[in-house]
């Protein structure tokens, strides 16, 4: 990634249709893009009228996430008269065009400006959040590493299996590591870098006690410019008169990126504080008090213009004590040269709008850096996972030229900006780290020094450990029957994440959440690392689904399996979406576990009538597996809804006789069953 040197510190996501849920935001975006270039293959990424794929990616991006891109006026504007001339529009018809201004001899037009800042500017922000990972090229091609991306699923190295890390968690472990912050090319035609992850890394190895907000504003604040230098704040030259600056350049050099209104609040203050400056008496200090308690201005200011109470009003209750004022304040910055007002203002206001972007920006870093699984940012001391084994990992190598380099331009094309580049090729840790057979044998037997033999079983039984111990401390059951209400009727979205403070989108925080119920119903008699087909990130939340065709939950005993499949999709929606894949899965498991009792659970908010009365019939009949060369009888599926689940927690009813129940009634069933039904009807047709 390069940064242009005027930039403070980067960011992992565009500030423009910023969201919260970036590392499900990479799949939706992805899945857009490979299902654009499927339909339409011959096109490429470009303004219209060269291409009108930006468009159809802004247009898809809304609709897949309508709850975080709410208002989109010009689009809605556009939409309808786009709709009535697709045909024409698709095909650049120059006609057409003219009379919506979108031809490039009409740009001065302002329906051109409204399209292209509005649809296909917000288009190219969303995708750069791709190439900024490496997951698409700067012409928006999905790169090798998208696509594992988008599958999560991946090969995993020698050292990447020994680690208790899901093939998503290793996908995303490999970008970040990969990622590089570099310069501008200078003079030569060359640029230095930063990583990011190798300096968190080497952070946090040196300290263990330091902070989340210290390793963040370290991690972020450093940057190839400036690795050794701290860096100056450039005073624009129209500021730094001692007169009043107007309005105009006053608003021009004090921008918000969030609503006008807040330029109005930094003005005000401005002018009042300035007026107080210059005359420091009670009259002026009263107007000032009386602004900066007002409303909400006084998190405004604070959080703009005094920072590290670098001015100090006291309480609201005494602050028209005016002498006391100046006694608590007589060392502060704003008093020391009354002929630097205006530079003191502009220099707190970039300070505190570093602080903000380190922020902000950290907080997208970490969420990224939670989601490999090896990073802890829970609490207020971040933590290293699996800390042993990546000591022993990183032994072969140079921390600090893996921290800080240079290479030259063409080096760095190489490196991200081709479509065979490096950052967007498919490498594990073992090519990352350019590691040799024998390295890596001499790590895996270091490791079994401490491990024993088994380091993989070894290194799970301690994450089951360490997420039995999360579950029981943030999740109690008293907890889980709270959550579980919020997913009722009309959901409380606000409230789940707020408390499970995940990624991962609701239907999956859902999954999590029913399996920990059924722990408890089940007395904890089961591991439940080993039985949910979920991600989990370093703070052992849930990230993301699984795939390989697995059901939700599978609990393995030795004598029975029970499997939970949980939805929260509608009555109407049941039919379409959990018909095929629940009785696959269950027809799947029953065939693997022939010796088994086999008892799949359907779990959602409501059931559809004809769902729970199929579910009921496919226990009568044969079946046959996904591969067509088994089959199989007695599948036993039984549907419940969340209240039932609730219940059973509420009254301590336990899974042994729910299991029990269950077996009972459909054991009682008439499940003999004439194969040849089908054959002996068309026979007796054609006698």
């Amino acid at each position: 990634m390069e940064l242009e040197q005027n930039k403070k510190c980067f960011t992992l996501f565009e500030t423009n249709g910023r969201r919260a849920d970036i590392i499900n935001a990479y799949s939706i975006y992805l899945d857009i893009l490979d299902k654009l270039y499927k339909e339409y293959p011959s096109s490429f990424w470009a303004k219209y009228p060269n291409s009108f794929l930006q468009y159809e990616f802004y247009k898809r991006a809304i609709g897949a996430s309508p709850k975080v891109f709410k208002k989109h006026s010009t689009f809605d504007k556009m939409e309808p008269l786009i709709n009535k001339n697709k045909k024409l529009f698709y095909a650049a018809d120059e006609d057409f065009c003219k009379s919506i201004g979108l031809f490039p001899f009409c740009k001065e037009n302002s329906v051109w400006k409204d399209y292209d800042v509005n649809i296909e500017n917000r288009a190219r922000q969303y995708t750069r959040n791709l190439v900024l990972m490496g997951f698409a090229t700067p012409k928006r091609q999905i790169t090798e590493v998208g696509y594992e991306y988008l599958s999560k699923q991946t090969i995993k190295d020698r050292l990447e299996e020994l680690l208790p890390l899901s093939d998503f968690n290793i996908i995303l472990l490999r970008q970040i590591m990969k990622l590089k912050i570099f310069t501008e090319a200078d003079e030569n035609g060359n640029r230095r870098w930063y990583s990011p992850f190798f300096y968190c890394l080497k952070l946090l190895l040196e300290d263990e006690k330091i902070s989340k907000s210290m390793l963040k504003s370290a991690v972020l604040s450093t940057n190839p410019y400036d690795k050794d230098d701290e860096a100056i704040i450039e005073v624009p030259e129209e500021i730094q008169p001692v007169e009043k600056l107007d309005e105009q350049v006053f608003k021009k050099c004090f921008t918000s990126r969030k609503s006008n209104d807040y330029q109005k609040i930094y003005y005000s203050f401005y002018n009042i504080f300035y007026d107080f400056y210059y005359n420091q008496d009670e009259k002026h200090y009263k107007i000032l008090c009386d602004f900066y308690f007002t409303d909400d201005n006084k998190v405004t200011i604070d959080g703009t213009f005094l920072n590290e109470n670098s001015l100090s009003f006291g309480k609201r209750n005494n602050h028209h004590l005016f002498d006391k004022f100046k006694e608590s304040n007589k060392d502060s910055i704003w008093f020391n040269d009354s002929n630097t007002f205006n530079r003191t203002f502009y220099e707190q206001f970039s300070q505190s709008k570093a602080k903000r972007l380190i922020k902000e920006y950290g907080d997208t870093l970490f969420r990224i850096l939670t989601a490999t699984g090896l990073f802890n940012f829970s609490n207020a001391l971040p933590e290293l996972r699996y800390k042993d084994v990546i000591v022993e990992m990183l032994n072969g190598i140079d921390m600090d030229s893996f921290t800080f380099g240079q290479m030259s331009n063409d080096e760095y094309l190489k490196y991200e900006d081709n479509e065979k580049s490096y950052f967007g090729s498919k490498l594990t840790l073992i090519d990352i780290f350019n590691y040799t057979d024998s390295q890596v044998d001499t790590i895996i037997n270091t490791l079994r020094q401490k491990y024993g033999s088994n380091i993989i079983e070894a290194l799970r039984n301690e994450k089951s450990k360490l997420l039995k111990e999360h579950i029981e401390t943030k999740y109690p059951k008293d907890k889980i029957i709270e959550l579980l209400g919020y997913f009722k009727g009309t959901r409380e979205d606000n409230k789940i994440k707020r408390y499970v403070d995940s990624q991962a989108t609701v239907p999956t925080i859902y999954e999590y959440i029913t399996a920990i119920a059924w722990y408890y119903i089940s007395n904890k008699d089961f591991s439940i690392y080993d039985s949910l087909n979920l991600s989990l990130d370093g703070n052992l939340e849930p990230l993301e689904h699984a795939q390989g065709g697995a059901g939700d939950i599978v609990i393995n005993y030795d004598d029975k399996v029970i499997m939970l499949e949980v939805t929260l999709m509608n009555k109407a929606a049941q039919k379409r979406g959990e018909w095929e894949p629940v009785l696959r899965h269950s027809v799947n498991l029953k065939v693997e576990n022939e010796t088994k009792e086999v008892t799949t659970l359907f779990i959602a908010d409501e059931l559809d009538f004809n769902t729970v009365n199929i579910w009921r019939a496919v226990a009568t009949v044969p079946l046959e597996s996904t591969n067509g060369q088994k089959r199989t009888k007695n599948v036993y599926i039984m549907p419940f809804t969340n209240d039932d689940i609730i219940s059973y927690l509420s009254k301590e009813i336990s899974s042994k006789k729910i299991i029990e129940s269950i077996r009972q009634s459909y054991s009682s069933l008439n499940t003999s069953f004439d194969e040849l039904w089908r054959e002996k009807i068309i026979e007796n047709i054609y006698s």
